[in-house]
């Protein structure tokens, strides 16, 4: 019974280690500059330099360099449109003075990550669309890091 525990426990151990290491290669960072207040997810997050991290397959985390704005924002929708190469990027649609990520590209390897919108963009679109308009796609480029 004791060996048992302890082969259980061990198997554990590198099970967790493995996801542990697993985790940490999916944390790839890229670095942006954004020149305008936008909204992400649902949180609204001041110009200036940003770190995204992929904290999951699906979710990012945004923070800014002075570490006063963070926002963890869901990343559901797989996107596949560009060559392997394309720049890392992020993707925001402009409705007016108002700006939305849309979608974050993390590598080169043409597979991107689309947000669904937000309340507050689902309500500005539905103006726009009513107008016969279309938001503007606004991308902002990122050096990995």
């Amino acid at each position: 019974m004791k060996h048992r525990i302890l082969t259980a426990a061990a198997t554990l151990a590198v099970l967790l280690s493995l996801a542990v290491v697993a985790g940490a290669q999916t944390r790839k960072k890229i670095e942006a500059t954004i020149r305008f207040d936008f909204v992400a997810g649902e949180s609204r997050l001041k110009a200036g330099d940003y770190s995204v991290i992929r904290v999951s397959d699906k979710a990012f985390l945004l923070r800014s360099a002075d570490g006063k704005s963070k926002a963890i924002v869901l990343a559901p929708i797989a996107i596949r449109q560009r060559e392997e190469g394309s720049p890392e990027r992020l993707v925001f649609k402009r409705y007016g003075n108002e700006y939305f990520l849309a979608q974050v590209w993390s590598d080169r390897t043409g597979d991107g990550h689309g947000l669904y919108p937000a309340k507050a963009e689902a309500r500005l679109a539905k103006q726009v669309e009513q107008r016969n308009s279309a938001p503007q796609t606004i991308e902002v480029f990122a050096k990995t890091k």
